[in-house]
């Protein structure tokens, strides 16, 4: 069993009584990462701060003192962990709030022998001591004096005025300095009024943040960084006519901002273009500079059709350039189209990959972040951008993590993916499992009913489709997966955790006129139908029935397919990765037999 998971403690309004966690994957392995991630609650209960941890768990000093719960008198410290778990190693990244309210990090690693590492990160303070004293050293002209391997890096940490944490670079920069301009160069030239023991002090905390070979090792055996780039993405649908501009509006253009940016050819230089030729009457190199970007726009062409992958389609996008005017008409095969007129997942996409995958080198294992997107949109289209999101994720290895209280963002084949937040007491706490339902309860579609506040009869059409009602969690990951792959359509299925609970049928049939369960064909499962197999409006099926072969669902596996576990992260896994070239033709052949006599 594999996970990755957020755990969030003292954040704002979440983890206060304790650890709370997100999960985010259920599997590390190739081509089984990618996915999509629903949170929901009611308003005001802590969806918008569960996403707000995930993004300020991505940046450099994203922890601030804004973060501190209000309603704690002692003044807790914000913490956020990026956690890896399988059954042999569990690592990650710690981040968390010091007293001086400066974020500090620190890695951990810890394998099945119990060998443990703790890796910290330089605080603020020695970052900004390496900045000041690197672009000190730049901006003075003593390059000269550093190995030459060095030279570039001291050039952009002087621009970007961020750091590498490497403590060779760094020390021996700060040893030129000392050199050149003297022991205590930071005081006079500076202005720090620290001593030696301090600088020390920051120059050995980039000595202890070398990454251990065991954590580089781990990254480069599963192609996935530990810290992965966590990008929220700001939702805006671009019309056709933002594709159009003029000359002189095109600075005010947010649109090409952006496409310029993606295709990294400076604005300004187009500015200037059009500026000669209204001065010099030079019409030609309008055509010239056309060429020019069209060149670039070519390898963005690429990149597009190879990531939209829903039909065999080519598009195509071309700027044109005229005396007046400016825009880029997007092709598919020849065809010019309006894109007003385009798919809702393709209008998406459109804006997702111009201002995020064009201009962010996306990597297996990152994390997209998106706070209620979509309200612009009507149901199906909701529906459409959802199934290509989970399709683009899958492709690409990205998981998508959404908040929503749209429930046609739902889908009841996919429960699993949803996250359900609720207040409790002053704080918030996440469910990661739709069915984790106590007491007597076995309306598995109840929280999240709650949740979005909505009824039954809108999470799916229960008019149109059986609702068969399963033992548990294990029962619906199977079933739903081969009911997908084998294309039926009528036929929903819902856990209800076991059928030993009292009055289950009595309870069932509140949420349900007609319920059809499906149970083992052990002895339990037997004996319930022998118990309520005569009431009416209920239908009953052991897996007996259909073959007195099976006891229980892991009998319908051959023994090839035959699954290690019932652990609920295997299941999802399992489900996730299902596909004919994965699965005998024996299981196939048996799902298939058992959903053809449920389904009539």
């Amino acid at each position: 069993m594999a996970e990755r998971k957020l755990r969030i403690r003292n954040y704002r309004n979440i983890g206060v009584s304790e650890n709370q966690e997100l999960l985010l994957n259920t599997s590390i392995e190739r081509g089984e990462m990618g996915g999509l991630v629903v949170v929901v609650g009611p308003n005001n209960c802590g969806k918008s701060n569960t996403l707000d941890a995930l993004v300020s768990f991505g940046k450099k000093n994203g922890l601030s003192a804004k973060d501190i719960p209000d309603f704690d008198n002692d003044n807790p410290s914000p913490e956020l962990s990026m956690v890896i778990c399988d059954d042999i190693i569990t690592l990650g990244v710690n981040k968390s709030l010091s007293s001086q309210k400066t974020e500090t990090e620190s890695y951990f690693f810890k394998d099945k022998n119990s060998k443990q590492e703790t890796l910290k990160e330089p605080s603020k303070n020695a970052d900004d001591f390496a900045i000041a004293l690197i672009t000190f050293n730049v901006n003075n002209g003593q390059l000269g004096n550093v190995p030459r391997e060095y030279h570039q890096r001291a050039k952009n940490v002087a621009s970007t005025r961020k750091i590498d944490n490497d403590y060779q670079f760094i020390n021996a920069i700060h040893q030129v300095n000392k050199r050149t301009w003297g022991a205590n160069y930071y005081n006079q030239y500076l202005g720090l009024a620290i001593d030696d023991n301090i600088v020390n002090g920051y120059i050995k905390e980039f000595s202890q943040n070398t990454l251990s070979a065991s954590v580089n090792e781990w990254e480069t055996r599963n192609q996935l960084k530990v810290v992965p780039n966590i990008i929220k993405f700001a939702e805006t649908f671009t019309s056709h006519g933002q594709l159009t501009t003029s000359p002189d509006s095109l600075n005010d253009s947010s649109f090409f901002k952006v496409l310029f940016s993606a295709i990294d050819y400076p604005l300004e230089s187009l500015v200037n273009c059009y500026k000669k030729v209204r001065e010099q009457n030079l019409n030609g190199l309008l055509k010239k500079t056309a060429k020019e970007i069209n060149i670039k726009l070519e390898e963005v062409t690429k990149q597009f059709n190879k990531l939209f992958f829903l039909n065999d389609k080519k598009y195509k996008f071309e700027l044109i350039l005229e005396t007046s005017s400016i825009y880029l008409s997007i092709f598919m095969d020849e065809i010019p189209l309006h894109l007003d007129k385009q798919s809702s997942g393709f209008r998406w996409f459109f804006n997702f990959y111009f201002s995020v995958i064009a201009q962010t080198n996306l990597q297996r294992g990152d994390i997209v972040v998106m706070d209620e997107p979509a309200t612009n949109l009507h149901m199906q289209g909701i529906q459409e951008l959802r199934a290509f999101m989970k399709e683009f994720a899958k492709k690409t290895e990205l998981t998508f993590v959404v908040s929503t209280h749209l429930p046609f963002f739902i889908d009841v084949d996919y429960l699993e993916e949803v996250r359900i937040v609720n207040r409790q007491g002053d704080g918030a706490i996440i469910e990661n499992k739709f069915h984790a339902i106590g007491g007597q309860e076995t309306d598995a579609l109840k929280p999240i009913k709650d949740a979005l506040t909505v009824g039954r009869y809108v999470l799916y059409d229960q008019s149109a489709t059986n609702t068969i009602f399963v033992e548990g969690i294990t029962d619906y990951c199977y079933l739903t997966a081969f009911k997908i792959f084998h294309k039926i359509d009528n036929i929903v299925f819902l856990p209800i955790q076991g059928v030993k609970k009292p009055g289950i049928v009595d309870t069932l049939l509140k949420v349900e006129k007609l319920p059809t369960i499906l149970v083992d064909g052990d002895q339990a499962g037997i004996a319930f139908k022998e118990k309520n197999g005569n009431r009416k409006n209920v239908e009953i099926f052991t897996l007996a029935d259909i073959d007195k072969n099976w006891k229980t669902i892991e009998d319908l596996f051959s023994a090839e397919d035959k699954q290690k576990t019932k652990y609920f992260n295997d299941c999802v896994s399992f489900k996730n990765k299902l596909s004919a070239s994965k699965v005998s033709k024996e299981t196939k052949d048996n799902f298939k037999k058992l959903l053809e006599n449920i389904a009539v």
